[in-house]
């Protein structure tokens, strides 16, 4: 039988994790052709596929969201989170907020030169992130890391689309 606390530590963890893929969900949901139309955009040959994309994404945002609740759980002192803590909530929320609108962009909107904009944006604002986490826990902002990696590849794919479409 699990104590009431461990309950609740996986409900929130489990919400984590579940809260960044809700703009994943909301993009399957309303396009689901994604990034397929060749005759409005030009991709680099080196595009992935949609489910490959999309796996990504999953992963990197369950990875980030577990990260906030391990940020939570170790920032937190008497039920009380402290000053750095929510800092690096806010710029943990900007960072799934502006990866929502980069896709957004792209994908709906078919903007190249704005979800530019936003992937350069997003990479500093996620950055900073993973600088703040550090200041936390350093072994939780090494969960960070795929997803920075992944971001720079994305800023790469962003300009290879502002080549590519001129």
């Amino acid at each position: 039988m699990m104590d009431p606390v461990t309950k609740i530590n996986i409900v929130q963890a489990i919400s984590a994790i579940l809260i960044p893929n809700f703009g994943e969900v909301l993009i399957l949901l309303g396009y689901k052709q994604y990034y397929n139309d060749k005759d409005v955009i030009v991709l680099p040959k080196w595009t992935m596929s949609n489910a490959a994309f999309t796996m990504a994404w999953i992963s990197l945002y369950s990875l980030i969201g577990y990260s906030s609740f391990l940020i939570i759980k170790y920032g937190n002192t008497e039920h009380k989170l402290h000053k750095i803590t929510k800092i690096s909530l806010v710029l943990f929320g900007m960072t799934v907020a502006l990866s929502w609108s980069w896709r957004f962009v792209l994908f709906i909107s078919k903007n190249i030169i704005m979800a530019w904009v936003l992937a350069i944006i997003l990479d500093l604002v996620a950055i900073l992130t993973v600088i703040v986490f550090f200041l936390i826990k350093p072994t939780v902002s090494s969960l960070l890391l795929p997803y920075i990696i992944w971001l720079m590849f994305n800023t790469l794919f962003n300009f290879a689309l502002i080549s590519l479409n001129k």
